[in-house]
């Protein structure tokens, strides 16, 4: 499936049945990982992805939190996870998050923890959203402050192309000496 950035991809499936024949590299750190279910995803750009399993009943209580570059999955090509939580669905299912994957072929693993109640049907959202831009990618010819010098209230206007900014304002004073 494509994934467009921004995007997302709605995933359904069941671990019943699943195996681990073939799905990691012999000898590699993955390879007692245990069954999955595999979703092939195609993204479009770098993108902060959000996976959850939001709905999915019973809750899957242990989740796969990496995605793999190639099939079988290998220690030198998976991505591990940034962050994650079983609080943000609200019904006891997880969310995993990834930071500014860069665009490709994914595998995502689903995991079957029958010890866990990650068995059974599931129902996954695949969410992509441009990675943030650096600072670095603006210039300061962007950006005017008026009327300079003043008097406490200032403008700031940015003239760039259109998109979010963070703007910190700290208190500073400066007494000219002369």
């Amino acid at each position: 499936d494509a994934l467009s950035v921004p995007g997302t991809l709605n995933l359904s499936g069941t671990t019943v049945g699943a195996t681990d024949d073939g799905d990691y590299e012999a000898g590699s750190g993955l390879e007692d990982f245990g069954p999955v279910v595999w979703h092939k995803f195609d993204l479009a750009a770098c993108a902060d992805i959000s996976v959850a399993y939001c709905g999915t009943d019973p809750a899957f209580q242990n989740l796969a939190a990496f995605l793999a570059r190639t099939c079988p999955a290998t220690d030198a090509d998976y991505v591990l996870f940034t962050s994650g939580d079983f609080d943000a669905c609200g019904d006891g299912n997880g969310t995993v998050l990834w930071d500014d994957v860069e665009a490709g072929t994914y595998y995502l693993p689903v995991l079957q923890d029958v010890a866990a109640s990650a068995n059974g049907p599931y129902t996954i959202t695949v969410e992509a959203v441009s990675c943030v831009v650096g600072i670095d990618e603006l210039t300061s010819a962007d950006w005017s402050l008026f009327p300079n010098p003043g008097t406490g209230v200032f403008n700031l206007q940015y003239s760039g192309k259109n998109g979010l900014a963070n703007i910190v304002v700290e208190r500073s004073t400066f007494r000219d000496s002369r």
